[in-house]
């Protein structure tokens, strides 16, 4: 079984001098990911500072299929983008699709369908019906990613933004600001909907109108063999049976 080594990303500051070919990847018998894990399911450390999550296991089966080590660069999510510009890693997971991004880096094949919703207990009515109800709403933002940092820009100048920490959920947000409803993405959504069913519902019954969106899988510009293997392994890998296991939704209605 191929071990999983989780660094500080200052560690390979000076090893990688250049995008690694596919060649240089497997002839190193490793594969080095980035990824953020202040963002439940796709990646987070348990109490026991264990590295968990939909992210951490389709890396490890990436890694599998190219018969090589796993190493998990934990990286903070807004520097994903900068750490794999500077040759940091070979792969940046849990990213947000946009337009910027494609013009700079690879990006691969849809992974999970994404967008903007809100989130209330269920005891309180309050729904939200279209996206101007936003901006005049008891609201709280939770700063998952770029896309949902975008959307609150756009949508709701005037919304308390609150950063997105793993001992931080929309269960505290609730109970312990008072606010009406807590606006995060579908992902994180449904995971906590699944667990807390009784007690949080969904105060939106989409995705808001233009907020849809998609994680992916990001490589340098000019890494296409790689990211060649990362397509087909999307198409081959058993990705519905981890997504099932953290409890995503690959479908999007």
């Amino acid at each position: 079984m191929k071990k999983i080594l989780c660094m500080a990303l200052m560690l390979l500051s000076s090893e990688l001098v250049h995008a690694r070919t596919v060649t240089e990847i497997i002839d190193s018998k490793k594969l080095i990911v980035g990824i953020s894990v202040d963002n439940p399911p796709l990646a987070y450390q348990d109490q026991l500072d264990k590295l968990m999550g939909f992210d951490v296991d389709m890396a490890r089966s990436l890694a599998k299929s190219l018969n090589v080590d796993l190493f998990l660069l934990v990286v903070d999510k807004s520097r994903l983008a900068d750490g794999l510009a500077a040759d940091k890693f070979d792969i940046a997971m849990g990213i947000s699709y946009s337009p910027d991004l494609i013009r700079q880096f690879l990006l691969s094949k849809r992974v999970i369908p994404d967008g903007v919703v809100a989130l209330k207990f269920c005891q309180n009515p309050y729904q939200i019906r279209n996206v101007k109800a936003l901006n005049s709403s008891n609201a709280i933002v939770m700063d998952t990613d770029a896309h949902i940092m975008s959307f609150a820009k756009k949508y709701m100048p005037a919304a308390i933004i609150y950063p997105q920490q793993y001992n931080i959920n929309p269960i505290d947000l609730l109970w312990h600001r008072g606010t009406d409803i807590v606006i995060t993405d579908l992902i994180q959504a449904n995971y906590y909907q699944y667990y807390y069913p009784k007690l949080l519902c969904f105060a939106t019954k989409a995705p808001i109108v233009g907020s849809r969106s998609y994680k992916v899988y990001m490589t340098q510009k000019n890494n296409t063999q790689l990211m060649k293997i990362i397509n087909n392994w999307l198409r081959v890998t058993n990705k519905q049976d981890i997504a099932e296991k953290w409890h995503i939704n690959l479908s999007l209605s």
